[in-house]
């Protein structure tokens, strides 16, 4: 089954364009803002934008869905990996597991006595796992002090520094990153330490997105850079086949333009036709679904584009603000609405435009703490809520570590969705 996951709106600056840092006094540092006269930091050069639909490049490659090598829906962002058999979920320091055939919960350290609180653990991370993803056979993951793409065995007992994604400079200040893979290439996006101001926004090559062969043979490839003040965390990308979709924030706004990079032929493809205020979009077939938001942001309009006829159709509208979409071979996930972590409520539709269910997104209490439930991924029999739990105080959880934080992944059973009613199930114990 061909799934993708999907999270996109973006805008690109014309220094996507520019030269490189090489005006910089090369005596002074490159990587500390200790120096307040660092100023004025140029983005690296990205790739050749074409804005003329007619003009885009077609692909030959298969575009049909490969479990081993593409992405799925699991969230990379969030730490969740799907296997098929088995969810993996990364918890800061910890990596656990869930077995959906057994329903049994643990962390994936298989020593007896073993108290998982020291390297020894098979489970304990230190740094903290950054992202999660499950590509080939094995899980990856990033560790943001070395600045370093890692490799693991799904039993946790084989770890290797697989790649570097830039020069480890002595741990000069934390990096936050947004990284998947798809065929055979990381695509990657990371702060460290620039972007507090403007003049420092694109510091050590920061707030760009790259791309880095998985076999270590070539130098990151820069796609775009971000536009400048726009908040990383907003970003919204992934694989379709040949593709990358891209869509970033206008500034610190979540609708913008959409682009998707054609892996092939090396072009950045901007849908300038659409329009901007673009929160999200779904690639299916010879189509397209794009959400849009008003200029106000209390409308949003799902259109269909397709390539063949160049016709554009609404789909369905919401007096509403769209924030995130996702989606799978059988339904339309958007998280809409205004509140905490991007939406209060979850929605789901058919490819048809039929809404079926909202999930109500909100903390609330429960036995094991606080608890936030957001979309995770989706099989095809369940879709799956990643839920973060937090405690007030140190105590055991479901999987036999102690912390004040942990995931759990909960399901709805689709056949349910379908049914109208629906109840959010968890594993047993």
């Amino acid at each position: 089954m061909k799934i993708t996951i999907i999270m996109l709106i973006l805008f690109i600056l014309t220094a996507c364009s520019s030269s490189g840092t090489d005006s910089l006094d090369e005596t002074k540092p490159t990587h500390s803002l200790a120096e307040d006269d660092i100023k004025n930091i140029s983005a690296p050069k990205g790739c050749e934008i074409i804005s003329d639909m007619e003009k885009f490049k077609p692909v030959t490659e298969d575009q049909s869905y490969n479990s081993k090598t593409d992405i799925n829906t699991s969230s990379v962002r969030y730490s969740v990996a799907d296997t098929g058999d088995i969810v993996y979920v990364g918890m800061q320091q910890y990596l656990g597991y869930i077995d959906k055939k057994t329903e049994n919960i643990s962390l994936v350290c298989g020593k007896p006595d073993c108290e998982h609180n020291s390297t020894m653990c098979n489970a304990y991370f230190i740094p903290s796992l950054t992202g999660l993803q499950y590509y080939n056979g094995e899980l990856y993951t990033i560790n943001a002090e070395q600045y370093c793409l890692v490799k693991m065995s799904t039993d946790g007992t084989k770890r290797e520094k697989v790649l570097e994604l830039l020069p480890d400079k002595g741990s000069v200040g934390s990096m936050y990153i947004e990284w998947f893979i798809h065929r055979g290439y990381i695509y990657y996006a990371y702060r460290l330490v620039g972007g507090s101001t403007e003049g420092t926004y694109y510091l050590n090559n920061s707030n760009c997105l790259y791309r880095k062969s998985l076999e270590g043979n070539s130098e990151s490839e820069c796609i775009m850079a971000l536009p400048v003040n726009s908040r990383l965390e907003r970003i919204k990308w992934h694989g379709t086949g040949s593709y990358i979709y891209i869509a970033t924030p206008d500034n610190i706004e979540d609708g913008g333009r959409l682009y998707r990079y054609n892996t092939e032929s090396g072009q950045l493809e901007w849908f300038k036709d659409f329009g901007n205020n673009i929160s999200g979009a779904a690639a299916m077939g010879e189509n397209i679904y794009f959400i849009q938001n008003n200029e106000n942001k209390d409308t949003l309009i799902m259109y269909v584009y397709n390539f063949e006829t160049k016709e554009k159709n609404e789909l369905f509208r919401l007096s509403s603000e769209s924030h995130r979409m996702y989606y799978d071979d059988d339904y339309i996930y958007l998280s809409y609405g205004t509140g905490e972590l991007g939406g209060t409520y979850l929605g789901i539709w058919n490819w048809d435009g039929e809404h079926l269910a909202d999930i109500k997104q909100e903390m609330k209490e429960t036995d094991t703490g606080s608890e936030l439930l957001l979309f995770s991924e989706a099989d095809d029999d369940n879709i799956y809520l990643y839920g973060r739990i937090m405690n007030d105080e140190e105590k055991n959880n479901p999987y036999g570590a102690i912390g004040l934080e942990f995931t759990l992944v909960k399901y709805i059973e689709k056949s349910d969705v379908l049914d109208g009613e629906y109840e959010i199930k968890e594993w047993s114990k």
